[in-house]
């Protein structure tokens, strides 16, 4: 598996680095840092204060699918 993998040919049991999920996302990995101090982002595993961190596909796909907003979204938001 490459850094640059599309989401499906991550496997469900495995974790990637912060700077896979960024690629999945289409942002830097400082901005995907940012976000995680924000409280915003997908959900990632942190073993330990100050050590790396880990993100599973799946949620990441999840979170991204979430945060699309498509016009029955908008639609929907606006009603």
């Amino acid at each position: 598996m490459t850094q640059d993998a599309t989401i499906d040919e991550y496997s469900p049991n495995i974790r990637i680095s912060r700077v896979q999920a960024a690629a999945m996302i289409g942002v830097s990995r400082q901005t995907l840092a940012n976000w995680s101090e924000q409280g915003k982002g997908p959900p990632y595993i942190q073993a330990e204060k100050g050590a790396g961190c880990f993100y599973e596909p799946e949620q990441v796909k999840k979170w991204i699918e979430e945060a699309t907003i498509t016009p029955e979204k908008k639609r929907a938001e606006s009603d």
